[in-house]
C-alpha cells in the first residue's frame, strides 16, 4: 500500500501563488517569470495548478489558465512519456471539471470518457479513478443512479488500492446519498458511516464532518433510530 500525493516544486508553487496574487493587480512580471521557465511542460504544469486553484471561486479565470495550458502541448518534448501523460490527463480531468461546473454534462462526460480510452489503469492509476469519480457524479446530476453507482464503485476500488482516503471518502457519501433516495437507507447510513469513520481518522474540517453529521441525522430519523 502507498498513499498517493500530488507533488509540485516549491518553484511551481510560489509560481502559482503568484499568478493567483496577480489577478487581482495585472499579470506584468509574473508572466516574465512563468516565460523565463525553460520547458513547456513547466510553463504548462503552473499554469494547470493556477487554474485547479481558481476552479472553484473564480471558474472564468480557471478556463483562462486550462486555455493557456493546452496551447503550451505543441511544445513539450525530451520528457518520458509518462511524465507527459500524466500531465495531459491532468488537464482532461480539469476540463472535464469545468465542463461540469458551467452545466456542460454531456461534453465533460465526452472529455472524460476520452481520457479513459488514452490512458489504461496499468498506465495512469489515480487519474482513471478520478475520471471514474466525475462519471458518477455526472451520472447522478442526469438521474442515473444505476450507473452512477457502478462508476463510483470503480473509482472505490482503484482509490483503495492506492490507500487515497480521500477518493474513498467521497466515493462512500456519494454512494450513501444515492442509496437513501432508492429507498435503501440502511444501506445509505452504512456507507455514510464508513465516509465519517474516514473523515474523522484524516482530522478533516469540521464543516466536512458537520455536513456528513446532518446528513447520517435525516437517515436515521428515517429508520427511528
Amino acid at each position: 500500500m502507498h498513499t498517493h500525493k500530488k507533488v509540485i516544486s516549491k518553484k511551481h508553487s510560489l509560481l502559482v501563488v503568484m499568478l493567483l496574487f496577480c489577478m487581482q493587480i495585472g499579470f506584468g512580471g509574473v508572466n516574465d517569470s512563468i516565460s523565463a521557465l525553460k520547458s513547456g511542460y513547466d510553463k504548462a504544469k503552473v499554469h494547470l495548478h493556477a487554474s485547479r486553484n481558481l476552479i472553484d471561486k473564480h471558474i472564468d479565470s480557471a478556463s483562462l489558465f486550462l486555455k493557456k495550458a493546452k496551447e503550451l502541448f505543441p511544445v513539450i518534448t525530451n520528457y518520458a512519456s509518462q511524465k507527459e501523460n500524466r500531465l495531459k490527463a491532468e488537464l482532461l480531468i480539469l476540463e472535464g471539471d469545468i465542463l461540469v461546473k458551467v452545466g456542460k454534462l454531456n461534453d465533460a462526460k465526452l472529455i472524460f470518457y476520452d481520457l479513459l480510452t488514452r490512458f489504461k489503469e496499468h498506465i495512469l492509476i489515480k487519474e482513471n479513478a478520478d475520471a471514474y469519480l466525475q462519471l458518477g457524479v455526472i451520472s447522478d446530476y442526469q438521474s442515473q443512479p444505476v450507473a452512477a453507482l457502478k462508476y463510483y464503485e470503480k473509482a472505490y476500488k482503484i482509490f483503495d488500492s492506492l490507500n487515497y482516503i480521500k477518493g474513498t471518502s467521497e466515493c462512500f457519501n456519494n454512494m450513501g446519498i444515492i442509496y437513501y433516495r432508492q429507498g435503501e437507507v440502511d444501506k445509505g447510513i452504512e456507507y455514510l458511516e464508513k465516509c465519517l469513520a474516514i473523515r474523522k481518522a484524516a482530522q478533516e474540517s469540521n464543516s466536512s464532518i458537520a455536513v456528513l453529521l446532518e446528513n447520517l441525522g435525516s437517515m436515521y430519523l428515517n429508520t427511528a433510530r
